[in-house]
């Protein structure tokens, strides 16, 4: 008012009508770029499109303050002054450039405030991300690592030293892999396919020697070097079909893993065991939580009365972690 109204500190008269109407343009001008702001934070996310959230910020206010200055100050000066209707808008449109000011003045402020909650809660929100992908990383990778495979590689182990020393050998080779990769896996989100299915190879090569004849293991997938799998995931796929299916010479286990639409499936016979196991469905969920935070993609489940099959995306290159 000092500066652009200096008349309006002669008389109380005047002051008051500058104070009115100051207040009115101010509250007219702050809700509705707070109200443009809020909308834009809606619709435009200042993290996928900065440059288009600014020009349009900036677009929309001054738009909206020429507009409600023009309204404002036309309805102000028909009210105070006796002058016709064209006289009022004239003189309104002839102050606008108040309004310019006024409009670059919010928009600077919203735009600031905006971007940094945005910001925030961007940080804030990774920060959370990146603890639950730990948590589900561990959960997995922890119950790979649990003691009934080991007291069951063990047993194998123990009746195979008497049997075939060469083949023991090999055997103790393959499980020391197996373990080498869990631990390595265990420092990375994600994993190169290729060694995901070298570690495949070692785990079916311990199983075929427990069941023998029993399980029927199919590995058909092509891995670039630009392929990449969350750690353990297919590995987990396959223990649940046997740990959840009938594994016998008359009914063997049949395990196919193949490529499919940009997935890498694992598909088994469905012959359910007579006496089920205690069952969380943990792994599963783990691995949907992790693909849904690193890809933001799904896992797809398919079940029918002779098979089960989860088909789980390809992650690439560009999705790496460092």
């Amino acid at each position: 008012m000092y500066f652009t109204w200096p008349a309006s500190f002669e008389d109380m008269h005047t002051f008051w009508k500058a104070y009115s109407w100051y207040t009115i343009v101010g509250i007219t001008q702050g809700l509705g770029h707070g109200f443009i702001s809020l909308n834009l934070d809606k619709r435009l996310s200042w993290r996928r499109y900065p440059k288009a959230r600014a020009m349009v910020a900036i677009i929309t206010i001054v738009a909206y303050s020429v507009l409600a200055y023009v309204v404002v100050g036309t309805i102000l000066a028909l009210a105070w002054y006796d002058i016709s209707f064209s006289r009022a808008l004239t003189n309104a449109i002839g102050d606008v450039w108040i309004a310019v000011k006024i409009s670059f003045a919010f928009a600077f402020v919203f735009a600031t405030i905006s971007f940094f909650m945005h910001w925030q809660k961007t940080r804030l929100e990774a920060e959370r991300l990146q603890k639950e992908l730990a948590s589900h990383r561990y959960n997995m990778l922890k119950n790979q690592v649990n003691p009934h495979f080991l007291f069951n590689s063990l047993n194998v182990l123990s009746d195979l030293v008497h049997e075939d020393a060469n083949l023991s050998e090999k055997y103790i080779q393959q499980l020391s892999k197996i373990y080498r990769y869990i631990l390595d896996s265990s420092k990375h989100q994600i994993v190169p396919l290729t060694k995901e299915l070298a570690f495949i190879e070692s785990y079916t090569f311990l199983l075929k020697i427990r069941f023998g004849e029993k399980i029927k293991i199919h590995l058909d997938v092509e891995a670039p070097e630009s392929d990449f799998i969350v750690p353990v995931s297919v590995q987990m796929l396959i223990e649940n079909a046997v740990k959840h299916n009938q594994v016998t010479s008359s009914n063997p286990l049949v395990v196919r893993i193949f490529q499919e639409q940009g997935n890498i499936c694992v598909r088994n016979t469905l012959r359910k065991r007579l006496t089920h196991e205690d069952s969380s469905g943990t792994g599963l969920d783990n691995l949907r939580a992790q693909y849904k935070l690193l890809a933001n993609r799904p896992i797809n489940v398919e079940q029918t009365k002779d098979f089960f099959k989860v088909c789980l995306p390809i992650l690439h290159q560009s999705k790496k972690d460092s």
